[in-house]
């Protein structure tokens, strides 16, 4: 096999090109079509994930799997649609939490939103012991108090609140200052 140098490359693909495209446009025409792919697919790209949260490439991953009923091994998958297959694996697994995370909030709708109610409520407790207790106050021993009784029930976790507080005034105060 005879290794051509790279301008005999080039002449080589202008010929070719120039045989193919009409008027003896050539390469240029060449490069322009590929240029014009590449903004479109960008574009698509951008405007897919805008409106359903996808990449291009795994809309691509479901399609493949709908146009074969869902019946395709993961190797064939990746052959499809054009990934590597351990690239295709990941791709899945990213598809799978995502079909994980929809059916969890589809299931359990006001989740998120007890979710958010909790951290806040958690922030006030953390602004009302600080101020309460001032210097003696310890991010640390405030985190273990709150997450070592475990998933609690708001009502339970502001009355446990202030006989904590309680407690590590009382220690404070007894501790040797130093």
């Amino acid at each position: 096999m005879q290794v051509l140098p790279e301008t005999d490359l080039a002449g080589l693909v202008e010929r070719l090109v120039a045989n193919e495209l009409p008027a003896g446009r050539g390469i240029r025409a060449w490069q322009s079509l590929l240029r014009a792919h590449a903004t479109l697919m960008r574009q698509l790209e951008s405007d897919l994930e805008q409106q359903t949260g996808l990449a291009l490439a795994d809309y691509d991953v479901l399609a493949q799997l709908a146009i074969a009923d869902g019946e395709l091994r993961m190797t064939e998958l990746a052959n499809r649609a054009l990934i590597s297959r351990s690239g295709m694996t990941r791709r899945v697994a990213r598809l799978v939490d995502a079909e994980i995370e929809v059916d969890r909030y589809t299931i359990w709708p006001g989740q998120a939103l007890s979710y958010k109610i909790g951290q806040r409520e958690i922030e006030r407790a953390r602004r009302e012991v600080s101020e309460l207790l001032g210097d003696r106050f310890n991010l640390r021993t405030f985190h273990d108090e709150v997450l070592g009784h475990g998933s609690l029930p708001l009502a339970t976790l502001r009355r446990e609140i202030p006989g904590w507080v309680e407690t590590a005034v009382a220690a404070t105060e007894a501790a040797p200052a130093r």
